[in-house]
C-alpha cells in the first residue's frame, strides 16, 4: 500500500507526531490541542529542490538521483530520520517565546507556543545550528544535518531511554506488526483499495490517552480535523466493538469523563480543550440499542453507561424544551450536528423531529437498561416518556412529511433530509408515514453516490454546501440500516453498494458530491473509514 500524503498524513497510532506536506515541503506537525493551528513544529528541507516522496504508511522515504532521507516512528511519541548524501535542514516553525538550545548531548526545542518541548539527538553525523536569537526568542531556526557516510537523528517528547536505541530497520518491521494485529479481524472482500486505506486510516487516527482524554481517543482526522466529536465517536463504535472492543466502548467512556454534574456532554473533546458550548444529538441511545440488539456488549458495560445516559437525556429535557411540550429544540445548527442544514437557515431555536426521534430512541433503550438491571420504577419512567415523546413526534407529521418548527410553532418550509431522520424510528413508525418517507427519499435524495443531505430539486441545494447537499457516510447509515431493518432490502443495499463503489475509487473523504462522487474536504475521515467497512463486509465475498 502506498499512502499518498496529498490526502493522508503520515503518523501512527497513538502518536500526535504528524508529517503532512506543508509551503515548503514535508512539515513535522504535533496536533496536541486541536484543530484551532496546524501545529507545524519544523520544516524538513531536503538540500535538493528535486524529490520524490514515497510513503507505505511505516516510512517515509523523501529522495532523488544523490540523496535518500528515511523517516519513522521508532516509538508512539518519537521519530528517527536517517539518510545517506546531501545534508537535511529543520527549519522551526516559532511563535512567541519559543527558543531552541543545545544541551547534554542533544537539542531541545521548547515550543511555549504549543504547549509542548521536543528533544532531537544527533545519533550520526555533524550538525550547525543557527539559533536567530532575538533576545526573546528563536525566529525560525535551522538546524542542518550533513552525513558522515549517513546522518541519523532521533526526535522525541517526553521521556526517552537513549541508551538503548533500536535499529531503524527494526522500529519499521515492529510498527508493521503492530499494525498488522491491529487490522487481523477486519474484512472488506472486492473493496481492497478503499478496505486498505480505511483500514489504515482508523489504525492511524488514535491519539494516546493524554490531559482530557482519559482513553485513547480515534480522531477524526490527522490531517485538519484532530479532535474527537461526540457523535461521529458512535460510528467509530458501532464498527470496531466487534474488532477492538475496549477501544470501541472507550470512545463512548471519553465523553462520559467529561460529562458536567448536569448531564451535558461536550460537543467535542482533545487532550488540552473541551468545547462546552455546543452539543452533539443524542444518538448514543440509538448505537447502543443497535449493539444490545445484536448481543455485542456487555452486562456490565449496560449497567456502567446506565447513569451517565441517563443524566445524558435528562440534559436534553431540562434544557432543550423551553416550552414544556415535549417538542425538543436546537438552539444552534451545531448541536444537531448538520452545522448549516436549511431547518436552521433563517431561525434558532428550531424543534426538529430528528431531535424527537433520537431522544425516543434513547428513553425507550433507558427503559431497557433499567428493566435489565432491576430498576423497575425508573423503568416504567422511561417507558412513559418514551411514549410520550414518540407521540408528540408524530404529531409533527402534517401533508404527508415530517415538518421542523421555529419558536412559534410555525412550520419551518425546507427540503432537507434531516426532516426525514425520523425514519430511525423504524417499525414503531405507522406504516403509511414510513411508506410516504421512503418514497420521498427515493424520489428526492438518492444518487448514484448515496443518499444526497438536501433534497436535488431544492433551490438550496449545493453539491459543495457542507450539510445543503453533500453524501455524509454517517447519514447514509442511518438511512440504509432504518430501510434494512423496515424491509426495504433492496433500495437499503442500493444505497449502500453505491456509496461502497464510490469510497473505494476515492478517499475517506468527509463528505462527497452527489453529483459526481467527487471527494471533498478532508480526505483521511475516521467515521467514512468505519461505514465503509461496515458496509464492505456485510457484501465481503
Amino acid at each position: 500500500m502506498q499512502i499518498n500524503l496529498d490526502k493522508i498524513s503520515f503518523s501512527r497510532a497513538g502518536s500526535y507526531f504528524v508529517f503532512s506536506k506543508g509551503e515548503e515541503g514535508i512539515c513535522l506537525r504535533h496536533i496536541s490541542g486541536g484543530d484551532e493551528e496546524f501545529g507545524e513544529v519544523f520544516q524538513l528541507i531536503p538540500q535538493n529542490d528535486e524529490y520524490d516522496l514515497i510513503c507505505d504508511g511505516f516510512e517515509l522515504d523523501i529522495k532523488n538521483d544523490n540523496s535518500l532521507c528515511r523517516v519513522c516512528f521508532d516509538e508512539i511519541n518519537s521519530i528517527r530520520i536517517k539518510g545517506t548524501g546531501l545534508p537535511l535542514k529543520l527549519k522551526f516553525i516559532t511563535k512567541g517565546y519559543d527558543y531552541i538550545v543545545k544541551r547534554n548531548g542533544y537539542y531541545e526545542f521548547n515550543a511555549s507556543s504549543k504547549g509542548i518541548v521536543i528533544k532531537i539527538k544527533i545519533i550520526c553525523g555533524r550538525e550547525t545550528l543557527k539559533q536567530n536569537w532575538t533576545g526573546l526568542n528563536c525566529k525560525f531556526p535551522e538546524l542542518t544535518i550533513y552525513p558522515q557516510d549517513y546522518f541519523e537523528i532521533k526526535i522525541w517528547e517526553g521521556n526517552c531511554n537513549l541508551n538503548n536505541i533500536e535499529e531503524f530497520d527494526s522500529a519499521v518491521n515492529n510498527t508493521k506488526k503492530e499494525y498488522k494485529s491491529f487490522i487481523s479481524d477486519i474484512k472488506y472482500g472486492k473493496y481492497e483499495r478503499g478496505g486498505e486505506i480505511a483500514s489504515y486510516i482508523l489504525w492511524n487516527n488514535i491519539v494516546s490517552q493524554r490531559g482530557f482524554l482519559k482513553y485513547d481517543a480515534i480522531y477524526m482526522s490527522k490531517n485538519y480535523m484532530t479532535n474527537i466529536w461526540s457523535w461521529d465517536n458512535c460510528f467509530n463504535t458501532i464498527y470496531l466493538i466487534d474488532k477492538h472492543y475496549d477501544l470501541a466502548l472507550n470512545q463512548i467512556r471519553i465523553f462520559f469523563e467529561l460529562q458536567s454534574e448536569d448531564g451535558h456532554i461536550p460537543d467535542f473533546a482533545n487532550d488540552r480543550f473541551y468545547c462546552s458550548n455546543f452539543c452533539k444529538p443524542p444518538i448514543l441511545g440509538y448505537i447502543l440499542n443497535k449493539l444490545m440488539e445484536k448481543n455485542k456488549i456487555k452486562y456490565d458495560d449496560i449497567r456502567e453507561f446506565y447513569i451517565p445516559l441517563k443524566k445524558w437525556t435528562l440534559w436534553w429535557m431540562n434544557n432543550r424544551d423551553d416550552d414544556k411540550d415535549l417538542i425538543y429544540q436546537y438552539n444552534h445548527g451545531n448541536e444537531s450536528g448538520w452545522d448549516n442544514s436549511t431547518i436552521f437557515k433563517k431561525d434558532v431555536p428550531i424543534e426538529a423531529p430528528d431531535l424527537n426521534a433520537y431522544i425516543a430512541v434513547q428513553c425507550e433503550f433507558l427503559y431497557k437498561m433499567a428493566d435489565l438491571l432491576g430498576k423497575q420504577q425508573e423503568a416504567d419512567f422511561w417507558y412513559k416518556m418514551y411514549k410520550k415523546i414518540f407521540a408528540e413526534t408524530i404529531n409533527m407529521w402534517a401533508d404527508n412529511k415530517f415538518y421542523a418548527l421555529d419558536e412559534n410553532h410555525n412550520k419551518v418550509i425546507t427540503d432537507s433530509l434531516q426532516l426525514l431522520l425520523p425514519v430511525v424510528l423504524g417499525n414503531r413508525l405507522p406504516k403509511n408515514i414510513l411508506n410516504a418517507i421512503v418514497d420521498n427519499i427515493n424520489k428526492n435524495f438518492i444518487t448514484n453516490f448515496g443518499v444526497a443531505t438536501e433534497s436535488l430539486k431544492s433551490k438550496d441545494f449545493n453539491e459543495d454546501g457542507y450539510w445543503r447537499g453533500a453524501v455524509w457516510a454517517p447519514i447514509v447509515y442511518l438511512i440504509a440500516e432504518a430501510l434494512n431493518e423496515t424491509g426495504y432490502f433492496d433500495l437499503s443495499n442500493k444505497i449502500k453498494l453505491s456509496f461502497l463503489n464510490m469510497v473505494n475509487e476515492s478517499y475517506m473523504e468527509e463528505n462527497f458530491s452527489p453529483i459526481t462522487g467527487k471527494g471533498q474536504r478532508d480526505s483521511a475521515f475516521a467515521w467514512t473509514s468505519s461505514i465503509f467497512l461496515l458496509f464492505a463486509e456485510e457484501f465481503d465475498a
